[in-house]
């Protein structure tokens, strides 16, 4: 017999030939299920990133309503590249927007690195990802509280009476306890938002929780500066008419009846003070607060204002300085109320409302409330409401309460 009979007959070594061909196809399977974890690792990296980016991306309608689609694309991408991790920064993204729908769609797009894939597949593999988000409006907010951070940033203790009537509430904090309620409040309106959470039970309906701020509503206006003083801390205890103009160290009225013609009031690091029995009626005024200027009534004071109804400021009745120092209190305390139509703006304040005063609609077309903080005690009221008019359709833009969510 010959040798090589021998050779191919013979069984010996068979296991180490088996083995060694078992051995490629097993560390070949475990370097391909490498390979599938780390491309699984990377593709959940991309996802939490376009999703990060078509979220951004549907807040920005909120944000800026005049932003066109270019912009939200850029702030979209922008916002996704950021939110990738150090394996996927190389990812290609892309964003488009339906405006129309108010969608915002993110795709990314990584090749997958290979490692023992490669030995057996040359052309790599892709890895895609994609998000969609949607904006849209529900209720519009005619109270806001601005303040995205602290806790009770609208706040009610005691048995306060609030009444939205035709909108919302609206609070951006995004403190687990942004709205707090204690005592037996009784808070009404078409829809009570908060970007964090909130505490008590006083409310109809029940507060919706995790939504998105809408921000400074009016950031977009332009604020008059106030020139040189035409009065240094003004007072009076009778009955009196006053005009338009600066007031610096503020206007202080006691126990008289004044009468405000039209037109613009800067109070300038003062306050505009109405106590005792003292009463101001104007229409077609605006008082402006600038710098440490707010608004204090107490006692039995009453203070009715309506807006003027043409110029930069149309449908504004107060309005503070935006350079003004955070954290000013504006006060009503006592019997005292505010009888207002238009728009109260104090984004750098809180308006704090004691004792049994309270704020009302005097049956007007509209009226908003926009402060850094709202803070209502004892037997307080508030009572806002927005009808169908002109003034009200033409604030209505800037005070949608939006929501933001992923649809894909």
């Amino acid at each position: 017999m010959s040798v090589l009979f021998k050779f191919l007959n013979g069984t010996a070594g068979n296991i180490s030939v088996l083995f060694a061909l078992s051995a490629i196809i097993i560390f070949g399977a475990a370097g391909l299920a490498l390979d599938f974890w780390v491309w699984n690792k990377q593709r959940a990296s991309m996802q939490e990133a376009v999703d990060a980016g078509a979220l951004a991306g549907a807040r920005f309608f909120a944000i800026d309503t005049t932003a066109g689609a270019g912009a939200i694309e850029d702030h979209s991408k922008e916002y996704a590249l950021s939110s990738l991790d150090a394996s996927t920064s190389g990812s290609i993204v892309t964003a488009s927007v339906n405006s129309e729908l108010q969608e915002v769609t993110v795709n990314a797009r990584l090749p997958g690195k290979q490692y023992f894939s490669a030995l057996i597949a040359r052309k790599s593999t892709e890895l895609s990802v994609n998000a969609k988000s949607k904006a849209f409006v529900s209720e519009a907010a005619c109270m806001i509280a601005l303040n995205e951070t602290d806790s009770g940033t609208f706040s009610s203790t005691g048995s306060v009476d609030v009444r939205l009537t035709n909108c919302g509430l609206q609070v951006d904090s995004g403190h687990a306890n942004g709205i707090t309620e204690t005592g037996a409040s009784d808070i009404r309106a078409d829809s009570i938002s908060v970007a964090g959470g909130y505490s008590g039970n006083g409310y109809t309906p029940m507060p919706t929780t995790g939504v998105a701020p809408i921000g400074d509503p009016f950031k977009h206006i332009a604020i008059p500066t106030a020139g040189a003083c035409d009065h240094n801390n003004f007072s009076t205890n009778t009955d009196t008419t006053i005009s338009e103009g600066v007031y610096c160290g503020g206007i202080s009225v006691s126990s008289a009846a004044i009468d405000m013609d039209p037109g613009t009031y800067f109070i300038v690091n003062g306050d505009f003070e109405v106590f005792g029995n003292a009463s101001v009626d104007g229409a077609g005024v605006i008082l402006v607060l600038v710098g440490t200027a707010t608004l204090q009534m107490t006692g039995n004071g009453h203070v009715q204002l309506s807006p003027p109804m043409a110029g930069p400021l149309k449908g504004f009745s107060i309005v503070q300085d935006r350079s003004a120092p955070a954290g000013n209190i504006s006060m009503m305390k006592g019997t005292g109320d505010l009888v207002v139509s238009g728009a109260v703006y104090l984004p750098k304040s809180t308006l704090q409302i004691t004792g049994s005063g309270g704020g009302t609609a005097a049956n007007p077309d509209f009226v908003s409330i926009v402060a850094d903080k709202v803070d209502i005690v004892g037997a307080a009221s508030i009572n806002v409401r927005v009808d169908g008019g002109s003034l009200s359709q033409s604030f209505m833009s800037n005070l949608k309460n939006w929501r933001v969510i992923l649809i894909q």
